[in-house]
């Protein structure tokens, strides 16, 4: 009884609504305000901070495995924020998933008013942050 009303909820749903299929390419990498691509978040090892603790640690497994203190050195890429280089001097930090479902508005949007993607979501155009072309 249950799920017969839970199908007929569902399909006085289907019938009463429209809903729009959004393919999510590039919407978390392009910034929805200026559509410039952005990149990951580099944290880079700052050797100004470390304490003689962990020095004395890292030359541990330095002299015991070499690999392993290669991949503790190396730069780690943050996979939540993005930056943006706005002009020579400023950079903007954004949330990878906000700057998502923002680009997604803006895509349903402009289904809505234009009954089209915007051109910098589209599969096929590559994207430069001075212009976009077609591939």
């Amino acid at each position: 009884m249950l799920e017969n009303k839970i199908q007929s909820l569902k399909n006085i749903f289907l019938i009463v609504s429209s809903y729009i299929k959004i393919n999510e390419f590039r919407t978390s990498i392009i910034e929805n305000e200026s559509e410039l691509r952005c990149e990951n978040l580099i944290k880079k090892m700052d050797y100004k901070k470390i304490s003689i603790k962990e020095i004395y640690s890292l030359e541990n497994i330095k002299e015991k495995n070499p690999d392993k203190y290669k991949k503790l050195m190396k730069d780690k890429k943050i996979h939540k924020i993005l930056t943006c280089k706005i002009s020579i001097k400023s950079m903007k930090y954004i949330n990878r998933y906000i700057n998502s479902v923002k680009n997604m508005k803006k895509i349903v949007l402009s289904y809505i008013e234009k009954n089209e993607k915007p051109f910098s979501f589209i599969k096929g155009i590559k994207i430069c942050n001075s212009s976009m072309t077609k591939e």
